[in-house]
């Protein structure tokens, strides 16, 4: 039997989503950024536009992932689709989202 601290773990809401996923984003760029040495406040301009349409973009995909998981749950055509649809969320937002930068 589910309590209600388990259902609030295994159920997010799709702003808990959002945010663990635009939070990921940004700890991805900050170490892609130091590794390449162009973090630093002369760059931070340029790099304000991949720290704002990049999290917003991975968030965006990782609720659209979510939603789908009754899809990925099912089996054949559904379960393709599911996948399919949660996997070009991320596949299709974040490198645009890296384009505009």
């Amino acid at each position: 039997m589910n309590t209600i601290s388990e259902r609030r773990l295994t159920y997010d809401s799709n702003r808990m989503v959002f945010a663990k996923n635009a939070l990921f984003a940004v700890l991805i760029l900050l170490v892609f950024f130091s590794v390449n040495s162009s973090l630093s406040l002369q760059n931070l301009k340029e790099l304000s536009i991949y720290f704002t349409f990049t999290p917003i973009a991975a968030g965006l995909a990782g609720i659209i992932f979510k939603n789908t998981v009754g899809l990925r749950q099912s089996t054949g055509v559904k379960k393709v689709m599911g996948w399919a649809i949660g996997l070009l969320a991320y596949g299709l937002f974040i490198p645009l989202a890296l384009a505009l930068g």
